[in-house]
């Protein structure tokens, strides 16, 4: 037996710093007794064990920088390589939308969950392609809103950060049950989806767009999904309802949820030891 320990650093972005990563490991071996343990920078730790099995991804780690430990039970024959990584960014260029340029446009999002900088900053540009009606625009933090139904929704409302298409993305979501939460459908159009997804309902600032000073934000894995549908029929602006069901571990939270970010995935980093440590 043994305990091996590495730090992985994300390459740096183009523009600013990494703010989270969500990381994959594939063909790992974990043999009965051995862990491998993700601290994710917020006082929770990923553990995987042996019922993982050979493919799992993490919960966001905060920041750009992780030490990643191995404990060998005693078989000498385990083995966890980290294939690939999807980052989360800050505001690049202005936040102007590139699309599938990413790399030299731009994106439209600030990817900083962890809020690592203070204030939280709206990305400047916006695209009103994705609100419905088009170009609405109408909104306010939620802790500036009076006591009533909208503030009360805000409370079961959080963020979805998932992977898919080589891209890291976000999805408002809504917690329907003790471990239910309702989100889009186009959301889980990518296989990753579930198995790389994470839910909270900590995401949020104060009325002035700080950080709160006990900021901690809990991510929830996704476990299954429970029910999906597509409807045909338009309901108005061009818009479309896309339900889908996922279950989430129970939990409870403490803080009002809001806000989204999302960023492009950087893949093919992979970092080893020896064939009985972690790779």
């Amino acid at each position: 037996g043994g305990v091996w320990e590495d730090t992985f650093n994300a390459a740096a972005p183009s523009v600013g710093t990494t703010k989270f990563m969500i990381l994959h490991f594939v063909g790992a071996v974990l043999n009965a007794g051995d862990r491998l343990e993700v601290p994710l920078g917020n006082g929770d730790t990923d553990v995987f064990t042996v019922a993982a099995g050979p493919d799992f991804w993490t919960r966001p780690v905060k920041g750009g920088s992780v030490a990643i430990r191995f404990i060998d039970a005693g078989a000498g024959a385990g083995r966890a390589p980290l294939t690939e990584y999807g980052r989360g960014e800050g505001i690049a260029r202005n936040g102007i939308d590139g699309e599938a340029d990413i790399s030299t446009s731009g994106g439209n999002a600030n990817g900083d969950v962890f809020m690592l900088d203070t204030p939280y900053v709206d990305p400047p540009h916006f695209n009103s392609g994705g609100v419905c009606p088009p170009g609405a625009r109408h909104w306010a933090n939620v802790e500036t809103l009076p006591a009533g139904v909208m503030q009360s929704v805000a409370r079961a409302t959080g963020m979805l950060l998932e992977i898919g298409h080589g891209k890291v993305s976000s999805c408002s979501a809504a917690l329907i049950g003790p471990d239910l939460i309702l989100t889009a459908a186009h959301c889980l159009e990518a296989g990753s989806a579930i198995p790389s997804g994470s839910f909270t309902l900590d995401y949020q600032t104060d009325a002035a767009g700080n950080r709160p000073a006990d900021y901690s934000p809990k991510f929830h894995k996704l476990k299954a999904l429970r029910k999906a549908g597509w409807t045909a029929a338009p309901t108005g602006g061009g818009c479309r309802r896309k339900p889908a069901i996922w279950t989430t571990p129970s939990f409870r939270s403490k803080r009002r949820p809001a806000g989204w970010a999302w960023r492009h995935c950087r893949f093919t980093l992979t970092f080893r030891r020896s064939a009985t440590s972690f790779s």
